[in-house]
């Protein structure tokens, strides 16, 4: 079980809502780099 599911199974709104936010804000953050021409 990764940590990650761990996590999830913790009942907490403010925890499910950083985690959300951490995996867009990094997601994000992955996508820039791909198509950004400067780090091509």
């Amino acid at each position: 079980m990764c940590i990650t599911d761990r996590l999830l199974a913790v009942p907490s709104v403010e925890l499910h809502r950083f985690l959300k936010g951490t995996k867009a804000w990094m997601g994000g953050g992955f996508e820039w780099h791909t198509t950004h021409p400067r780090y091509k």
